[in-house]
């Protein structure tokens, strides 16, 4: 410790001895000392103990300089004495003398003002000693809490509560500025921030690559917002979204699509109408969501005009029913029955009418459809209550066989034959509302198909003809069928083959779809009656006609086939008119030379990617002038000369 040091610790100004304080010293470090003893904390006992240090080493400083003066004096005085004679008093001053009140009166104002002097210094001394340990204390108490904020702050951190870590540590910064745990707790901070960061962007970018994958467009576009939320400029999650975009648009598409055809078998358009237009508020120009709207309004039209209809046959046989029996009240019932399927009353009242013939049930009364088969008679009723039956069947006699559509499969393995088989006997048979299928499939060249009609007379009304390894229908050697409101999907050959001279099929209502071959053929002399069908995304043609018998092809729509819309290899001076022809992958219609004396006129043919017609060498391409053809950019309407096989 310096002078200047112990000047401090003792409150002396500049110039003063600290001498003529010596009492009130001693009397501040008792004072002093006494705080050391009743200080109510062992912590703020040992700051007043340093303070008190402090006090006896300032104060020791000075008496350490004041013997050592004495000392250098000492050894100057017999110097001096050798040097300077003694001087004796004179008789006149040691005669004089001092009048005692006087001396008396100066000692005492002498000693008055020491004393005051002792108290202002003491307590002078006592009050700053007691704000340097007032300021120690504060310090400590500041020490003391910035710790417990570190500690707080830390837990925090270790919470990742990054908020509530942040403003303890702002607190401590404002204690103590440029404090280093202030530094380091906010670098631990932003550290944990960014690794925190890391694994919520790991997260979900992995949800989003999964609902990517899985195909959930919602949840993987929601996964990427909270990526971006984070990271506005993601490369990676930006290009997930356009993908998404274009994943959506296509596969959503497809979806509402498929909802909307749906909903058109079940004749709920409004359902449909819905579907179809979320795909045109997204793009207005869709061209399949265009062309099923038209269908769907066509639809709806129909079946306003089929309700009528059927409501007229329901009037004329409620008022020729007699309460027997009768062919002619039966077969109108069964024909308003299928023009209005939804329609309770005539349900109700078809049932009263059909119970007239005798009615077999199976399998309440026969165990298997070919024992009722067995047992039955011409006209007879055989119902079918909701199973799976094993066949193959042969039908070879006059009899209606019912189901409620969609509970009955009659079904059989390819290599076993045809799942039921009508013979020339079965004329004026019935099927209604039965689905037929093959149970396993056959890569032989000669097939199968579900169904064969060979000679019978057969009407198949809401049946369903799919996966057989061959055609799903063949109607073959003068058969005479009609098809109303089925379907035929996903076989092997045709979804329906109509073939050989006299053999003639009306098709009306119906459905090929996603056959490996043509949707409809009709060929060998073959006649053909094709109405209000739809043949869709089948391997090949929509519909193939390779028969020299007259054809009629009219308001049928063939979309999106893999080949052609319609192809004429040959046909007799029939009319083809109002057809749709739509997004086919090779062109919309293909008429060789010996179809050319078939009328083709009034269809519409639109964004099929090869020519709207392709005409064989020697057809004349003025002839199909009044069709309405679109081609996309860069196409042929006509394409004309084109030589064949």
């Amino acid at each position: 410790m310096d002078a200047k040091q112990a000047r401090l610790v003792l409150g002396l100004r500049p110039g003063e001895d600290w001498r003529d304080h010596q009492l009130a010293f001693m009397a501040a470090r008792d004072g002093m000392a006494n705080l050391v003893r009743s200080a109510p904390t062992e912590s703020l006992s040992q700051r007043y103990q340093e303070g008190l240090m402090e006090f006896d080493k300032a104060l020791a400083f000075f008496r350490e300089q004041e013997a050592a003066e004495l000392l250098a004096e000492r050894e100057m005085k017999p110097l001096a004495e050798a040097d300077t004679p003694e001087e004796q008093p004179t008789s006149s001053a040691r005669d004089e003398e001092v009048p005692i009140e006087t001396i008396s009166t100066k000692k005492s104002r002498k000693s008055s003002v020491l004393v005051w002097s002792t108290v202002v210094l003491f307590f002078g001394v006592c009050g700053y000693f007691a704000y340097q340990q007032w300021l120690r204390y504060e310090d400590r108490k500041s020490q003391l809490q910035c710790a417990e904020w570190e500690s707080q702050a830390a837990d925090h951190v270790s919470k990742r509560q990054w908020n509530d870590a942040l403003n303890l540590y702002d607190q401590i910064e404002l204690a103590k500025p440029n404090s280093p745990i202030v530094v380091k707790g906010k670098r631990s901070i932003e550290a944990g921030m960014l690794e925190e960061q890391e694994q919520y962007i790991g997260y979900w970018t992995g949800e989003a690559q999964s609902a990517f994958e899985a195909m959930r467009w919602d949840d993987s576009k929601a996964a990427i917002a909270k990526v971006l939320e984070k990271i506005p400029v993601n490369n990676e999650m930006l290009a997930l979204r356009e993908k998404i975009a274009l994943m959506q648009s296509e596969g959503e598409r497809t979806r509402l699509l498929n909802v909307a055809r749906d909903a058109m078998r079940q004749r709920n358009w409004q359902q449909a109408l819905d579907s179809i237009e979320l795909i045109l508020k997204v793009n207005p120009q869709q061209q399949d969501a265009i062309t099923l709207k038209q269908e769907v309004e066509s639809g709806r039209k129909l079946q306003v005009e089929q309700t009528a209809k059927a409501q007229l046959l329901f009037d004329k046989a409620k008022s020729r029913h007699k309460g027997v029996f009768d062919q002619q009240v039966l077969t109108w019932m069964t024909e308003a029955k299928l023009l209005a399927p939804d329609q309770a009353e005539i349900e109700s009242f078809y049932q009263v009418v059909a119970s007239y013939a005798r009615t077999l049930r199976v399998p309440a009364e026969f165990l298997t459809i070919n024992a009722a088969v067995a047992a039955a008679k011409a006209n007879d009723r055989i119902v079918l209550d909701k199973g799976d039956y094993k066949g193959p069947f042969q039908i070879d006699l006059a009899v209606t066989i019912e189901a409620k559509f969609g509970d009955v499969i009659l079904s059989c393995a390819a290599d076993q034959g045809a799942v039921m088989t009508f013979g020339p006997n079965a004329q004026g048979i019935r099927v209604d509302g039965v689905i037929f299928k093959h149970s396993s499939f056959d890569h032989a060249l000669e097939r199968f198909p579900a169904v064969q009609a060979r000679g019978a007379a057969v009407t198949f009304s809401q049946c369903v003809f799919r996966e057989a390894a061959g055609h799903g229908l063949a109607v073959m050697e003068g058969a005479v069928i009609e098809i109303k409101q089925c379907r035929f999907e996903a076989n092997g050959w045709d979804g329906l083959s109509v073939f050989d001279a006299q053999t003639k099929a009306h098709i009306i209502d119906s459905v090929s779809t996603g056959n490996f071959e043509q949707g409809i053929d009709v060929w060998k002399n073959a006649t053909a009656i094709l109405e209000n069908n739809r043949c869709e995304e089948n391997s090949r043609n929509g519909i193939l006609i390779d028969s020299n018998a007259v054809i009629s092809i009219k308001g049928n729509t063939l979309r999106g086939n893999r080949e052609y819309g319609l192809v004429l290899r040959q046909s007799g001076k029939g009319e083809i008119n109002n057809n749709r022809i739509v997004a086919n992958a090779m062109g919309g219609i293909v008429i060789a030379a010996k179809a050319g004396d078939a009328v083709v006129n009034e269809n519409q043919l639109e964004a099929n990617q090869g020519p709207g017609f392709m005409l064989e060498k020697g057809v004349e391409e003025k002839i199909y002038q009044d069709n309405t053809i679109a081609v996309p950019e860069g196409g042929k309407k006509i394409l004309g000369g084109v030589v064949m096989e």
